[in-house]
């Protein structure tokens, strides 16, 4: 409360400015341009994400690399599997 009282007083700012730098005074533009602007953010951030999931489905389904020494292919561990069943 106190600050309030010692604060000088600051007109509400209600302008922005648009992707050119154009400033924007009309509540019909400014929400607009908060529309916008949101949109881009959400789509970047869907892009990396897209970017990333995409980056891990493909580590997933690629095969191992060829100097990977002491890996068990899966061919190797289904060998092993019939093996083992064999034995029983």
């Amino acid at each position: 409360m106190i600050g309030d009282l010692n604060r000088k007083w600051q007109p509400n700012q209600r302008a922005i400015r648009d992707s050119n730098g154009k400033l924007l005074v009309n509540i019909t533009d400014i929400i607009q341009r908060w529309t916008t602007y949101c949109s881009e953010l959400y789509m970047a951030q869907l892009d990396q994400k897209v970017s990333n999931d995409l980056v891990k489905e493909l580590k997933d389904i690629s095969p191992p690399l060829a100097d990977s020494q002491g890996d068990i292919l899966v061919e190797g561990r289904e060998q092993i599997e019939e093996q083992q069943k064999s034995r029983k």
